[in-house]
């Protein structure tokens, strides 16, 4: 008996608490990584939605351009002569250097789409006429050809659409530009 007390009294005398100190460690690293996988889960969450806001945005200038382009389609434009009222232009890039627009310029020389999205902003449009071409027609349908004298071809008006969607924020913003084309009657 005097064995065993001596033994226990023995073995506590010679412990120094390393399975304290590897417990420490072992938590610190489980730690470490529980934070780890958060900070991903939330930068994962971040970008999630930052493309719901880009494609809402993407979605808005799509609906502002065929809004454009319907308008230019029923004759509803209300562009007169190009000069830059109502959103409608003749073709800006006809000189150096190609235009750039601001969001100031935006605001001030666009339209606005009147289409129902539930966005911070509603987006806008601008309608350039770029000129008129003949269409020459075939039995397979009919190509723009600027300048070609035929005495098939139709006249044609070509227009180029821009236009300026919002997402759910403002810093979502995505431009988007079409080529639209009408025959005369």
């Amino acid at each position: 008996m005097k064995n065993k007390a001596h033994y226990l009294s023995y073995s506590y005398t010679r412990q120094q608490g390393v399975v304290l100190i590897v417990g420490l460690i072992l938590m610190l690293l489980l730690t470490l990584i529980g934070m780890s996988a958060m900070r991903g889960s939330n930068m994962q969450e971040l970008m999630t939605s930052n493309v719901k806001d880009r494609n809402m945005a993407f979605q808005a200038a799509e609906a502002s351009l065929r809004y454009a382009e319907n308008l230019i389609d029923t004759s509803t434009a209300n562009c007169g002569t190009y000069t830059g009222a109502n959103g409608c232009y003749n073709d800006q890039n006809t000189t150096a250097p190609i235009m750039s627009w601001s969001s100031t310029q935006w605001a001030n020389n666009s339209m606005e789409a009147n289409v129902d999205l539930s966005l911070s902003k509603k987006p806008r449009y601008v309608i350039e006429k770029i000129t008129s071409a003949s269409v020459v027609t075939s039995n397979t349908g009919g190509s723009v050809e600027f300048g070609a004298q035929s005495s098939t071809a139709n006249t044609a008006t070509t227009y180029r659409v821009t236009s300026l969607g919002y997402g759910a924020t403002l810093d979502s913003q995505v431009v988007l530009q079409s080529t639209f084309r009408t025959l005369a009657p």
